[in-house]
């Protein structure tokens, strides 16, 4: 199946300026496909997006943007969400989290969504 799906990708390369991938834990994105996914876009300087479900680990570093909730973000820093704050800037638990998925993963861009 990673081989169908991969031949897929290539194909659609060609007119493409992103790529975005959706992990919903079905077990469909595997690191394998997530890494040949990686290598091609870096090598045709493509935008690649991941919005990750943290049920299995994966390498998530080098990503261009990554999008999770955040209860996601959360799982994926691997610290529990004990506190709120209705301001986001102010909740200082989710300054730890995305301080740590920043310096770990190192995307361009991180973007944690609020709702759940």
């Amino acid at each position: 199946m990673t081989r169908r799906l991969l031949g897929s990708i290539k194909a659609g390369l060609r007119n493409t300026a992103a790529v975005i991938v959706c992990d919903y834990g079905k077990g469909v994105v595997s690191q394998a496909l997530l890494n040949e996914i990686k290598g091609l876009c870096r090598r045709r300087g493509l935008w690649l997006s991941l919005d990750p479900k943290p049920v299995r680990q994966l390498n998530l570093s080098g990503m261009s943007l990554i999008t999770p909730n955040r209860k996601e973000a959360f799982e994926l820093a691997n610290l529990p969400d004990e506190t709120r704050n209705h301001l986001p800037l102010a909740d200082a638990r989710l300054m730890q989290v995305a301080e740590r998925l920043l310096n770990e993963l190192r995307p361009a861009v991180l973007l944690i969504t609020l709702v759940n």
